[in-house]
């Protein structure tokens, strides 16, 4: 089957396929796209029985993958519920294809790793990562909830880390995620692919299906926690995606000014329900008639009337 793909480069050689996110310029940020193909190629991945380890990467030497694709996100999700809903899903399929496809997957980590980074390295079995890796796990200063990272990090951190992660969204080295137990092994840059081949070796190595089903039993609470990540998809579409608060974390990061987050716990403390730009829809137009105009509107948004 011959396989076609814009934002990733998929190379399959000597049993090991290579998955690479290939948008350096925008730092490898993950988009719904991204996450399509990859599935895709993962399904493929599964199938092929002259395969038997992946590596997945970013390209350049900046960033494994450097978050979501903001703009994406503000264009499709923050003004249509389903345009999160979608995102969400396919990264759902995305990590599903991975758990599933009956063998390992070694991320090849480096730079910055943000956000959907942390939660697609999260998906890999094994990770080596440079000595420049840097993690964020959160995206709480953009306004948004890792639906992946808030089921899977306590499993592989433990409750208190994976709260201080992503509570504060600290940055941590890769000394630390190597402490924390968030990849296996760090190295010098330079020594990255010797490191990441020599591990592909030590898998090919082994009985192809005593790793399929190691894998599949060491799945288990990874599979268990996933349906809540899947409900969790309508819950970020619906409920967060469309918030001004995201609206607003979107923007600042975008337009790169301060994030207006006291205004929204200013709001709350006098009263103010922040998950409104301008109060509840509780006011109607006695003249046209419109109906749900939000609190605060002194003139009907449709024809301009005074409201009472």
């Amino acid at each position: 089957m011959s396989l076609e793909f814009k934002e990733i480069l998929y190379e399959k050689k000597d049993h090991v396929a290579r998955i690479t996110i290939n948008r350096e310029a925008m730092r490898n940020a993950l988009s719904v796209e991204v996450f399509m193909e990859l599935a895709e190629a993962f399904r493929d991945f599964r199938y092929d029985p002259a395969t038997g380890v992946a590596v997945l990467t970013g390209a350049g030497d900046k960033a494994f993958v450097a978050g979501a694709d903001i703009k994406q996100i503000k264009d499709e999700g923050t003004t249509d519920p389903m345009g999160g809903v979608k995102l969400c899903g396919e990264f759902n399929r995305m990590g599903h294809e991975m758990r599933s496809c009956g063998k390992p997957i070694v991320a090849r980590v480096f730079g910055d790793v943000i956000g959907g980074g942390f939660e697609l390295l999260m998906f890999c079995d094994l990770a080596i990562a440079a000595e420049n890796a840097r993690f964020i796990a959160g995206e709480a200063f953009v306004g948004a909830v890792p639906i992946g990272a808030t089921q899977f990090t306590s499993m592989l951190v433990g409750d208190k880390r994976a709260r201080w992660l992503l509570f504060t969204d600290e940055r941590i080295d890769a000394k630390t995620a190597l402490e924390w137990g968030i990849v296996n092994r760090v190295v010098p840059y330079e020594n990255l692919d010797e490191e990441v081949d020599k591990l592909c070796k030590t898998l090919l190595n082994k009985f192809p299906w005593t790793l399929r089903l190691t894998k599949a039993q060491l799945n288990f609470w990874h599979d268990l926690s996933s349906h809540v990540a899947h409900a969790g998809s309508d819950y970020w579409g619906l409920h967060v995606g469309t918030t001004p608060e995201m609206r607003e974390g979107i923007s600042a990061f975008l337009e790169k000014r301060p994030t207006r987050w006291m205004e929204f716990r200013e709001q709350e403390a006098a009263g103010k329900p922040s998950g409104y730009y301008w109060g509840p829809p509780t006011k109607n137009c006695p003249k046209c008639n419109t109906t749900n105009l939000p609190e605060e509107f002194e003139f009907c948004g449709k024809c301009g009337s005074k409201l009472a």
